[in-house]
C-alpha cells in the first residue's frame, strides 16, 4: 500500500469518525432534554388527573348548580385533556425509551487489538493494515448512520412532545377557566 493511499484512508476515517463523534453529541444533547420534559408530563398529568377527577366526580352540591350542556363541554374538554395525555406520554417513552436502546457503539476493543497487533508484528503498509482501515471505514459507517438515523427518530417524538405538550397546556388552562366560570370548584384539593 504507497503513502498517497494510506493518508486518503486515515482521511476518509477521520471524516467517519468525525461523523460519528457528532451524533453521539446529538444523542446526548437529546439526553439532557430528559429531567424537563419529564417535569412538564408530571405537571400535566397532575392538572390533567386534577381537572378530569373535578369533572367526573364533582361534589353533589356543586353539580346541581351546573347546567347539563356545560357539564357536557367540560366533560368533553376533560377527556380531550386525558387524550392528549396518553399522545404525549407515547411520543415521551419514544424519545427518551424506546429508541435510544438500539444506538450502536464503535468496537474499540476489536480495533485497538488489531492495531496492536499491526504495531506489533510490523505490518504497516500492508494489506493487513489497509484491512483495518476498511474495517474502520465500515464500522464508523455504520454507527454513523444508524445512530444518526436513530437520533432522528428522537428529535422527531420530541417535536411531537412539545407540541402536544403546549396544546395540553393551553386545554387545560381554558378547561379550567371555564370549569371555574360555570361553577366547578377544586377545592377539594386543598
Amino acid at each position: 500500500m504507497d503513502n498517497k493511499t494510506a493518508l486518503m484512508n486515515e482521511k476518509i476515517v477521520s471524516i467517519y469518525e468525525n461523523i460519528y463523534n457528532n451524533e453521539l453529541d446529538w444523542k446526548r444533547s437529546l439526553d439532557d432534554k430528559f429531567s424537563s420534559r419529564l417535569t412538564l408530563l408530571v405537571a400535566i398529568t397532575t392538572a390533567s388527573f386534577v381537572i378530569f377527577t373535578t369533572v367526573f366526580f364533582p361534589d353533589s352540591d356543586n353539580l346541581e348548580c351546573i347546567q347539563y350542556n356545560k357539564q357536557i363541554l367540560c366533560k368533553i374538554l376533560s377527556l380531550l385533556s386525558v387524550t392528549l395525555l396518553l399522545c404525549l406520554c407515547c411520543s415521551f417513552y419514544k424519545c427518551f425509551f424506546r429508541a435510544k436502546k438500539n444506538y450502536k457503539v464503535m468496537p474499540t476493543v476489536d480495533i485497538r487489538m488489531f492495531h496492536f497487533y499491526i504495531h506489533k508484528n510490523n505490518l504497516c503498509g500492508t494489506k493487513d493494515e489497509q484491512d483495518l482501515y476498511n474495517y474502520l471505514n465500515d464500522s464508523y459507517q455504520f454507527c454513523a448512520y444508524t445512530n444518526a438515523n436513530i437520533n432522528s427518530k428522537r428529535e422527531s417524538a420530541l417535536i411531537i412532545f412539545d407540541n402536544i405538550a403546549s396544546i395540553s397546556f393551553v386545554l387545560l388552562i381554558v378547561t379550567y377557566v371555564l370549569m371555574v366560570r360555570f361553577g366547578y370548584s377544586i377545592s377539594w384539593i386543598f
